[in-house]
């Protein structure tokens, strides 16, 4: 029998066998069902029912407006003969026996008893992604408003008592680990619970990050400030300086020793990407709140993937501490890479090979100081849930040396090591939300590509957001091939069923980033320049970027007195960048030696040119001409 859920501890969701609902007529109706789940102890009077809803229409319309709304409801949620409502000529009822699942009651029921047990709390609030209704209102019902506000408060307190409970049972019981979990749960739902907060810095200091307990204690006191225009209670501001002035040595127990020195490569201004990062942050409020979530971000060579991968995780685990950032990716070439590399890589960054990322100041230090407990607790996941992952899929340097092997037996089976990976990933998030970027999937290798098949349902109901960037011509088939990428398929199946997941860089404003870059510094460059500059390099990123830098290294532009940048009167836009002309060469090596030839004698026309006149000069039929540009040029 199918079976209905409704998720109210968070977003809304309505759906049977985990498939969404939709043909709902409007969000009255939704919000009909709601109630009538939530309030299910008692039967409702159709007149109150339609005077909640419809407050502002006569009685007669209001309860025709009901009576739509019911049949429609009926209708989505596929009620027949009484199975999940009790309808009379003058009330409704939620069937209370019916095999419909509704978080909200079943929080009430593990949290009603005046002492829950540990196992009832831990199981209550793992049903809570977010507050009771995020983000649903209706229109014009400040009655329902009202009383999803007092639902919301009453979900807080029941939450909030048991999430405090839970972390003082495990901080009493010396296992500092769970309870610094519940503690990072505690304050997100209550911030300004301030004997919450205390739990969170002791916990942290315990566990050995008194860093990250530092920058926490910091944030919260400028939140305080900048929201309620206070300070600190006395005892919290006291634990903090508590934590100050305990010994570094108990920092350098926890601190890897590569934070001695500085990061090696400053990052570039990073602009015109807004929209690009706001869809982003969308996909991650949904894997964060529970929904798990696959996204991709594409653009050609140059596009600023990577630069845009590695900004949204630095500033995601600014809005997100307890964010779980884990960094993969194919190798940037043609051709398929090493065997699970992107995963290779995830499990590395997982048992704490941070120091390339802190290097390339993609990790802050107070970021590596938070991730670094947690590689232990990776070891010790991957030895529960998946050990052939653990012997297979990971670099012996990075174990304890009582775990180090040299070598696989026997390698185990595909399934195997998909099932282990995602049992890991899903064990993993309950630390933290999980961030896995992957890079470079045109790259990446059949049997990655084929996890990330296996994942893409595995995710759901858990903190994950997996974010792949790859170059949409590199799926095109090469010449010489005919099947479609293994890659294309994916995305196309994932586009079916969750409908847009694709953040698009070539989309994006290419005048507008032009603009942008140029005014990262100071300078009198006039529209003229920035529009001849725009029509060299259409607003690709690195070929703006590179261009500038050479005009700059020529002399072309140059700084005055003031630190302005300039430009000279005659500009020379004859020479490529290095970088540019090896992006384009790579292009052309995809191409079949029969369209080099036709596209070599469509360039002494220039940027543009006629199909028929190259077909007089290669002495070629026009479709033979047409066919190949309309195939491959333009894909």
């Amino acid at each position: 029998m199918a079976r209905l859920e409704i998720s109210t501890l968070g977003p809304l969701q309505i759906t049977i066998d985990q498939a969404p609902i939709s043909g709902f007529i409007s969000d009255k109706v939704r919000a009909l069902l709601v109630y009538l789940a939530v309030e299910q102890t008692r039967p409702l009077r159709r007149e109150a029912l339609a005077a909640l809803f419809w407050p502002d229409q006569p009685k007669a319309k209001a309860l025709a407006n009901l009576r739509r709304a019911l049949a429609n409801l009926r209708q989505v949620i596929d009620d027949k003969n009484g199975r999940y409502l009790h309808i009379t000529r003058q009330t409704l009822q939620f069937n209370a026996h019916s095999q419909a699942t509704v978080d909200a009651i079943q929080l009430a029921l593990l949290l009603g008893e005046r002492e829950p047990g540990l196992g009832q709390m831990e199981e209550a609030v793992a049903l809570v992604n977010g507050r009771f209704l995020e983000g649903f209102s209706t229109d014009d019902s400040i009655a329902f408003e009202e009383w999803a506000l007092l639902k919301r408060e009453e979900v807080q307190r029941l939450l909030l008592q048991a999430l405090n409970r839970l972390t003082t049972y495990y901080e009493a019981h010396h296992q500092p680990e769970t309870a610094v979990r519940y503690a990072w749960q505690q304050v997100n739902t209550e911030p300004w619970y301030e004997p919450g907060q205390r739990q969170l810095l002791r916990l942290l200091a315990q566990t050995r990050q008194r860093a990250v307990a530092l920058d926490h204690y910091e944030q919260f006191r400028q939140d305080l400030a900048t929201e309620l225009g206070v300070t600190p209670e006395p005892a919290t501001r006291q634990l903090y300086e508590q934590i100050q002035q305990q010994p570094e040595v108990a920092v350098a127990e926890s601190t890897p020793a590569f934070l001695a020195e500085p990061p090696t490569i400053t990052l570039p201004p990073f602009v015109a990407r807004e929209a690009e990062l706001a869809r982003l942050y969308e996909f991650l409020e949904t894997a964060v709140a529970g929904r798990g979530q696959i996204a991709f971000v594409t653009g050609e060579a140059g596009s600023g993937k990577t630069s845009l991968l590695q900004t949204f995780a630095r500033q995601a685990q600014k809005q997100q501490p307890q964010l779980i950032p884990l960094f993969g990716g194919g190798q940037a070439h043609i051709g398929p890479g090493s065997p699970y590399l992107p995963f290779r890589a995830l499990l590395a960054h997982a048992l704490g090979d941070f120091e390339g990322l802190w290097r390339g100041s993609v990790l802050s230090r107070t970021q590596v100081n938070r991730l670094w407990p947690l590689r232990q607790t990776a070891v010790t996941l991957l030895q529960d849930v998946a050990p052939d992952c653990l012997a297979s899929l990971v670099d012996a340097s990075l174990l304890p040396g009582d775990l180090r092997q040299t070598a696989v037996p026997n390698a185990p089976a595909q399934e195997i090591l998909f099932v282990q990976m995602a049992h890991f990933l899903q064990k993993f998030s309950q630390y933290g939300p999980l961030l896995l970027l992957l890079d470079d999937l045109h790259s990446a290798d059949n049997g990655s590509i084929d996890l990330l098949f296996h994942l893409q349902r595995q995710l759901i109901g858990y903190p994950i957001l997996l974010v792949g960037a790859y170059r949409p011509e590199d799926l095109q088939p090469l010449p010489t091939e005919t099947d479609r990428h293994p890659l294309a398929r994916l995305v196309h199946e994932l586009t079916r069923d969750f409908g847009e997941i694709e953040v698009a860089l070539s989309r994006a404003d290419g005048r507008a980033f032009v603009d942008a870059w140029l005014d990262t510094e100071p300078n009198q460059l006039d529209d003229s320049f920035r529009q001849a500059l725009f029509g060299q390099t259409q607003g690709q990123a690195l070929f703006t970027v590179e261009l500038i830098s050479t005009l700059q290294e020529n002399g072309d532009l140059w700084r005055d007195a003031a630190g302005y940048w300039r430009v000279r009167d005659a500009v020379s836009w004859d020479h490529l960048p290095a970088k540019t002309e090896v992006i384009i060469a790579e292009r052309f090596d995809r191409l079949s030696p029969s369209l080099c030839q036709l596209l070599t004698a469509a360039s002494v026309q220039g940027e543009s040119f006629v199909a028929e006149l190259v077909a007089q000069v290669l002495q070629r039929p026009l479709p033979e001409i047409i066919r190949p540009l309309s195939a491959s040029v333009t894909s």
